[in-house]
This record gives C-alpha cells, structure tokens and sequence, in this order.
C-alpha cells in the first residue's frame, strides 16, 4: 500500500504512473496505461523528488518506498505478456501473482496465428484433436466382447454349482475345493463328450465343453507353502497333559497334542517363509516310506504374482507345481513316481501303513469315468492321465496344514472374439484355519496388432484404428518435444530469477504424468507385438505344457489398458487447462486455484477424523464384520459411509462404539 501526502510548495514530490483499467481513488492526477491486464498490480514507479533549484540533489527529507524489484509478466505457460506497443509488461516479483498473469488479459491483444485466430483457440483446437484420436484408439476397437467372455468362465467355474448351494465362490473346505474339482473343473476343461453324449475326437478335447474356447497348453496345479518350525508352540501344549495315559514318553509313536507351527504369508518375506529352491516335498512319506512320490519346490516358474481381493495377501509366483495331464519328464530327480501308487486295477492302493490313511475313493462319485489305466506315457489320453494326477493329489493328502494357498490356472483363446483370456482360481488356507475362495478372470487381445502387421486376415477397420494409434503417438511425441523445450526454457529463468515456481509446477505436472503414461504405453505395446511374434514363430500356442508366455502376455495386455484408464481421466481434466483463459468456463479452475490452500485444511481435517474412528471400528468390530477387519478397510467403509453408504445395521453390537441400536426383532 502506497500512501500518499501533498506535496510541498514548488516541489513535485512524485511522478507516478499506474497500470490498469481504473484510478486509485483519492491518488491524484495518474496517467492510465493502455493495454493492460484485467488481474494488475498497480505498478509504481517512485523517482526521487528534485527541488528545481537544488541543482539535482536529492532531497533526504522526502520519505521514498523502496523500489520492488520488476520483471517482465509471464503467462503460466512462461511466455511474456506485451502491451499495445509490443513493449514487456513489467510487474513486482513481489506481488502475490509471483509475476504471472493467471486470469483473462482482454486488453492485451492476444498472439494471432492460422487465419487470424487466437493462440488459445489453436491450442484447444490442436488438443481436440489429440484428444479424439486417444478417444477413437482406445474406445473404438472395444465392444461387449470382454465382458462376455469374463461372464462364460464365471459361469463355467465360478457360480457353476457342484452341490446344493455351493459353488467354487461359496467354497468353506478343502473337501468341497476336491469335490469341484472332479465335479466342474474336470468335465469342463478335459471334456470327453459332446452335448449328445458322444465320445469327442482328441482334437477336439482341447476345447472347453462349450467347443468355443481352445485350452492353450495345460492346466497348472500349484500350492505355496510355508515352512515349519518359523513359530514356536508354547511349552504347556507341546508335552502330553497328565492324565493322558500310558508312558508316551517312551513311546516310539508319540507326538505332542500341536507338533507343528505354520505362520501366516506374508509376500515381503517370502525368501524366509518358503522352502528353498529344489526343496522336496513328499506327501506320502507319512504314510509310505517306501513310495517315490515327491515334488520339487520352484522358484523359476516366471509366473507372475497374484493378490487375493479378499484377504490382500500378495502371492508369488512359486510353488509346487504339477500340470495336469503332461507327462513328467522321467529324466528329472524331482519326478512323481505314479506307478507306485497304483494297483494292478489302476485304482490308489491303500498302503500297509497307518489305518489313518485315506482309503480309495469311490469311482461313482466322478462325473467322468475313473480311469483304469496306469500312466503310459503320451499314448495315454490327456483328460484320463489329468484325473489320474488330481485323485493322486488328493490321496496323497497334498493340500495340508503348511499349504497357505492353492492354485488352479489356465488359459484359453477364443477364435470368434479374437480374445485369450486368463483364469487363476485361488483358494487361501489362512494361518487360522479358514478357506478363502477368490478368482482372477482376465481377458486380453493379444494378436490384434500382430494381425494387422502381418496381414493376417483382419478387417479394414483395424487396419484404421492401427493407424489413429501410430498418430496418436506421433502426437504425444511432439506435445513431449514441447514440454522438454519449455522446461529449458523455464528453468533458465527460473535460474535467473525470473520466474518464480521453476517448471515444476501446476498444469506442467499434470502435463508430465500424462506424457508419461503415454510414453510407457507406446513401449509396452511395442514390446507386445515382439513377444507375440516369438510366441507365434515358437508355435506355443499349440503346445501341451503349460504357456508361462501367454499368462504374462495377458497380465501385461491388462496394465496397458490400466495405463490407458488412467491416461483417460487425465486428458478429459487437461481440457480444463485450455479453457483457462474462457471468462465462464475457467472459472472452475480459478476458485480450484484460490481455494486450494482452504481445500488442504478441510481434507487434513477429514483424515485425522477418519484415521481415529478407523482404528476404533476395527478394534470395536473387526472380529465380527468383514468390514473392518483392517485399518485399510475400516477407513475405507467409513469414508463411504460419509458419502452416505453406511450400513448401520451392521453395527448393532454391544460395544460402546455400537451406538446404532434397532430394536429386538423376533
């Protein structure tokens, strides 16, 4: 604030001007500036006052402010503002814009290009463009088709019901998770007959039972375990009670009420929890010493990880694994010996062990015929050696105690919709004894792009979107080429003194993340077109062992469209940035603008409150709602219930915090 007094006799103690639209009121006879800014600050160049007869001294009585330091008014993209004359506008560094021009400048006539129109309008015109290229590359080629396909192996293995009112998504025991997989999984995927009841050619077992979805290689059984001994059990309940009877002490069979300790997964240690590289795992050995059934633990399957939706555990990608229907290699000291759980008849004999074996399983409660055949290497039928390996399993008791989660995967491709789609069924054994079904269905297009370079069969519309695709990142490229030049050039300033945030700031990081998202997005799917032409010149789209390749390639075909989710709510708020400079609809920037510091406040505000009533709803019922039976999702269900998704029936309990009471209902 300047504040003026009169001056004295025969002096003129200011020559000022101001910048902007109006006068100061009560500031005296001031020259108005034409072209100017609509958001000013009045620009006050103070010279000394001279006494006409003092021969130019200064005149140290006068009271002078200081002198702010100028520079020259940027817009937020960091190009000067100039006035009528093409002469800079020069502005206090000092003053609360920090040398920016953020609001409409209508006096300042605006840089003219491309027939006359304005700078702005060429901008939101270019982005347009832009923007309704990503719009046909992402949105065109789509339709219903993935959705349908995630609905038909829900429907196949997901809600299929195996018994009355259960199925894999209702599983509570590991005896109902055997049960659906001889009941749906089997005749599902190893389907021997046709809907007429007819044996299927071998050709044509590779389809699902729908005879639409072509099995790509085989179906990979896995669990992932836990080793022993990581937790101690507690002296009181390792030693037999009194009273138990007999001299077990001296007992060669004796064993302790708990004689194991199994801890709970956890991915960041899993180099600690799991077995080693090689280590064996011999389920039979407690009841047959003499049997040569064994596997070895892997840690170079490749696979890619898995988290639950439920529990949130992060799986990895190792484990014992056997694949169902492929012969073991008979080379490899990890093989399962199979021939020796097996009778003349070809059903699992019973060994001379401990009566706690499991006896042989009834062949009628099979939907397919039990098999009767001992593993003949590939002359035996796939689906046949498949079910003879799943009732080995079963036998042999290889889900148990240190088994923390088991996994069923396998991938199929579809011809009519051009799709593959992957399949991960997953059911967690907790630390506490619960079974925890959940699943991962994903679909992707794979050989699409691959097609259309090749040549291989596609329509002319695809040929299209592969060209609006290659534009669009041509596009990006330069919109990229810009932001590189505009940080040199902001940052130089910036160095100098200039300009006051550096390019880091605002829209500049939105623009970035954007750009980035783009630019990830171009390699991936160039490195997809190249691992997809190998995969076709390997011709493993037809081999029987299981394809690790094509379960990775979907795994990544889905972060691309991730990246693509992402990148679509960005560029629709980057039309914001263009219409910045509209008197009307930039006026949501410019309060988001203004409000932002009032924004932060609220929102801390809102996180301690919630982070307290978090904790206290996961104490108070995280042993009884599903809810809140972490901090995570104890925060995120009263946040929805903020917004009035609140279920407050779930919160008649006893505890002081159980403040909803309805009344007793009988």
């Amino acid at each position: 604030t300047l504040s003026l007094r009169p001056a004295p006799a025969g002096r003129r103690l200011f020559a000022g001007r101001c910048t902007g639209r109006q006068e100061p009121e009560g500031s005296g006879p001031f020259e108005e500036h034409p072209g100017t800014a609509a958001q000013i600050v009045w620009q006050w160049q103070a010279r000394m006052s001279v006494d006409e007869d003092s021969g130019g001294k200064a005149d140290d009585a006068v009271d002078r402010p200081a002198a702010p330091k100028m520079v020259p008014a940027r817009d937020a993209s960091g190009s000067l503002i100039k006035d009528a004359k093409g002469n800079p506008v020069m502005i206090s560094l000092d003053s609360s814009d920090g040398g920016f021009v953020k609001e409409d400048t209508p006096n300042i006539p605006e840089g003219t290009s491309w027939f006359g129109f304005s700078e702005e309008f060429v901008e939101f015109f270019k982005y347009s463009i832009f923007l309704g290229l990503f719009c046909v590359v992402v949105f065109g080629p789509r339709n219903a088709e993935p959705f349908y396909m995630v609905k038909a192996m829900d429907d196949f293995f997901l809600s299929n019901e195996f018994d009355y009112g259960v199925s894999f998504s209702s599983l509570t025991s590991i005896g109902q998770f055997w049960t659906f997989m001889n009941a749906t999984m089997m005749p599902n995927v190893f389907p021997m007959y046709g809907l007429n009841g007819e044996l299927i050619s071998r050709p044509a077992q590779r389809f699902l039972s729908d005879g639409s979805n072509y099995r790509i290689g085989a179906v990979r059984f896995r669990t992932i375990r836990v080793k022993d001994g990581l937790c101690k059990v507690p002296e009181s309940l390792y030693n037999a009670p009194e009273g138990w009877g007999g001299d077990f002490e001296d007992d060669d069979e004796f064993k302790p009420p708990i004689d194991a300790c199994y801890p709970t997964y956890n991915y960041v240690e899993k180099d600690y929890l799991e077995p080693e590289e090689g280590d064996k795992f011999m389920p039979m050995k407690k009841y047959n010493n003499e049997s040569k059934l064994c596997f070895k633990y892997r840690k170079d399957t490749e696979q890619p990880v898995y988290t639950s939706t439920v529990t949130g555990i992060t799986y990895s990608g190792n484990g014992y694994v056997i694949d169902l229907g492929v012969e073991e290699d008979p080379d490899d000291p990890g093989r399962c010996g199979l021939e020796d759980l097996y009778d003349d008849e070809g059903y699992i004999s019973p060994t001379p062990g401990p009566t706690a074996f499991a006896p042989s399983p009834d062949p009628s409660i099979y939907p397919t015929p039990y098999p009767t055949m001992k593993p003949t290497g590939y002359k035996t039928d796939m689906e046949s050696r498949a079910q003879e390996q799943l009732n080995m399993l079963k036998a042999s008791e290889f889900i148990d105690r240190a088994t923390r989660a088991t996994f069923v995967e396998f991938t199929v491709y579809n011809a009519n919709a051009d799709m593959f789609v992957l399949v991960r069924l997953c059911v967690e054994t907790t630390s506490s004894g619960t079974v925890i079904p959940t699943a991962q269905v994903m679909p992707a297009r794979l050989l699409t792009a691959y097609r259309v370079l090749a040549g291989d069969g596609v329509k002319g519309k695809e040929y299209g979107f592969m060209w609006c695709e290659f534009a669009l990142y041509i596009l990006a490229l330069g919109y990229l080429v810009g932001e590189v030049m505009e940080w040199w050039t902001v940052s130089n300033l910036y160095r100098k003194g200039e300009h006051p945030h550096g390019y880091f700031y605002g829209w500049n990081i939105v623009d970035l993340v954007n750009l980035g998202l783009f630019a990830a997005v171009a390699v991936q799917r160039m490195i997809m077109i190249f691992q997809i032409s190998k995969m076709v010149e390997a011709g493993s789209f037809t081999k029987p062992e299981f394809n690790v390749d094509v379960q990775n390639a979907v795994e990544f075909g889905n972060s691309v469209d991730t990246m693509n989710s992402i990148n679509a709510v960005i560029c629709f708020i980057k039309l914001f940035k263009y219409l910045d400079s509209h008197p009307s609809l930039g006026q949501f920037t410019r309060t988001i603008s203004q409000a932002q510091n009032d924004l932060g406040s609220f929102m801390l505000v809102i996180i301690i409150v919630l982070t307290g009533f978090g904790i206290a709803f996961m104490l108070a019922f995280g042993h009884d709602k599903s809810s809140y039976m972490t901090f995570s999702m104890s925060f995120l269900t009263l946040f929805e219930g903020m917004l009035g998704n609140l279920d407050s029936e779930m919160l008649h309990n006893p505890s002081i915090l159980g403040c909803v009471r309805g009344q007793d209902r009988t």
